[in-house]
């Protein structure tokens, strides 16, 4: 790619100094630490002196943004970084080498292969930065391996020969010196991966890149890399990375690239499938799926339009409405379509059960023993838990329904210009409790940390207007235990989302919103159940 003229020449003076250091260490095998040693140690602080030189270039073109893509700027610096990196291992390959002048001169002179190694990634890496060709920088990885490989060699030899030598000291120096330059290989590594970041536009590493390889191939779209361009939108907590792949100049412009572990890949394809066996139209297309080992990658079809968590923070009071209405007419579609008469048990309190430790984890504060406040006893939440979850096994749902099963509004789009809703991450749907969602759905819009005035209030008409409709399905469904359940179900949602929240002001109520639906359950006898109220309004009120 065209990199501004400053970096290219420093770049080239960091890759033809790295270059020339590693001929010097290269000379220290074949004929003397003590005649070249030196003169490798002498010239670190030149490299160094690039590198910054580096970073403060990639930092002001960066600012500028024009010039430079903040992405693009960080992976030249780790590609400086890795080179300096090179040097510093060098220079311990030299200390080290003094400790061992009295091993045989043959000895040393086999370490000289694993450094011709290191030698030729470094001058192929000039080539696979500059002429933007990811095959050579995929080429670098297996630098890594050939070290390593190589080292199992040395270390198997010199092993022997320390047993029995009489200068054992000198000869672990010599098998130190061996193991610093198999390190080199991690360098190189990284620093392939960082060209190939630099070409695609986002971090990525060679693995991920033959994953987006064989999907691109599945599709039989050959295409130059220069023109693919990788956007990052989300990084789950599963470990899976979600990037928009665009590709300049061809008719196919756009898809959704994923790629992490195969079994959560695997879950998501298989849940795009039943949504298009259930109710077409609603998920998106899987263009291609393609596993190596237990990692996996899907190409899927790009959706226009916006998630309704940016419709909420960028939209206004119409847009928001027109959104919700096309939602509850397809969510009403939906149900309707896969009623299923079978009692059903969202098990809301056994989910907040098993995210317990993760909560107390990140908010330590949350653990309860006995307490009191005066005469007033304080229940322990984990006390709370017990005594909700019997509850909950005597208020399951008189029916089911396809759920979403993560009901997150980031998972929700909506096209206006097509009034077009669609879904994504449906690794979790299944046949259950509708209020799975319904509660999900509530607290993804309450936890939002925006507190201005006219945008608090879409949010919270957008959950009242969920709750209002689901509530009328309820009724004429004959479900007369929906308010309770959802108690119970908000509860679980405001527990489990404490664990992504740092602020321990906002932490702390939604941890005590939980608790104190969790009460109220508690409190009603048997037979009142179904008179009770969910104090919604009260619960979603949020102040700076």
């Amino acid at each position: 790619m065209a990199l501004p003229l400053g970096i290219r020449n420093n770049l080239t003076f960091l890759i033809a100094e790295v270059q020339s250091q590693l001929k010097t260490l290269d000379s220290c095998l074949a004929k003397g630490v003590a005649r070249y040693g030196g003169t490798l140690l002498e010239r670190s602080g030149y490299v160094y002196n690039l590198k910054m030189r580096l970073h403060d270039d990639c930092m002001m073109a960066a600012a500028k943004q024009r010039e430079l893509e903040v992405n693009v700027a960080q992976s030249l610096s780790q590609l400086a970084n890795e080179l300096e990196r090179i040097t510093e291992l060098s220079k311990q390959c030299v200390n080290q080498l003094f400790e061992a002048k009295k091993v045989d001169r043959v000895h040393v002179s086999t370490l000289r292969p694993m450094l011709k190694i290191v030698a030729k990634a470094v001058n192929k890496s000039s080539a696979a930065l500059f002429d933007s060709d990811t095959e050579v920088a995929i080429k670098l990885g297996n630098a890594e391996k050939k070290l390593s490989k190589a080292f199992k060699t040395i270390y198997a030899t010199l092993s022997k020969k320390s047993a029995l030598a009489k200068d054992q000291h000198a000869l672990m120096a010599l098998l130190f010196v061996a193991r610093t330059i198999e390190q080199m290989g991690d360098c190189i590594r990284v620093m392939g991966e960082s060209i190939l970041s630099i070409v695609l536009g986002q971090p990525t590493d060679i693995h991920r890149f033959k994953s987006l390889q064989s999907s691109l191939s599945a599709l039989e779209q050959q295409t130059d890399a220069t023109r693919l361009k990788l956007e990052s939108v989300a990084e789950t907590r599963s470990g899976s990375n979600i990037s928009q792949l665009s590709i300049s100049g061809q008719s196919y412009k756009q898809a959704i690239f994923k790629d992490g572990k195969k079994r959560k890949l695997k879950e998501e394809m298989d849940g795009v499938a039943r949504w298009h066996d259930i109710f077409p139209g609603v998920a998106p297309e899987i263009l291609t799926y393609s596993q190596e080992g237990d990692s996996a990658a899907l190409l899927i079809e790009y959706l226009q339009g916006v998630t309704f968590e940016h419709l909420l923070l960028h939209g206004d009071q119409q847009a928001n409405a027109l959104g919700m209405r096309h939602l509850t007419d397809v969510l009403m579609q939906v149900w309707q379509k896969t009623f299923k008469p079978a009692p059903s048990h969202a098990g809301f309190m056994q989910q907040l059960r098993k995210r317990l430790k993760e909560i107390f984890e990140i908010h330590p504060e949350f653990f309860q023993g006995n307490e009191r406040i005066g005469n007033v006893e304080l229940v322990p939440f984990e006390a709370l838990l017990d005594r909700a979850e019997s509850i909950e096994q005597e208020i399951k749902a008189p029916f089911s329904v396809y759920i979403h099963g993560d009901f997150n509004i980031d998972n929700i789009i909506f096209d206006s210009e097509r009034s077009k809703i669609n879904f994504i991450d449906l690794h979790r749907s299944k046949y259950q409790d509708y209020l799975q969602d319904v509660s999900v759905f509530i607290v993804s819009n309450w936890r939002l940390q925006v507190f201005d005035r006219a945008v608090r209030d879409n949010i919270n008409q957008q959950s009242l207007a969920l709750y209002s409709f689901s509530k009328a399905f309820a009724e004429a469904q004959n479900d007369p235990l929906f308010e309770i359940r959802l108690a119970l179900g908000l509860a679980r949602s405001l527990a489990t989302s404490t664990r992504f929240i740092l602020d321990k002001s906002m932490a702390h109520s939604m941890f005590m919103r939980a608790r104190y639906l969790m009460e109220q359950v508690l409190r009603i006898v048997p037979d009142k159940r179904s008179h009770y109220r969910l104090p919604l309004k009260e619960l979603i009120n949020v102040t700076s």
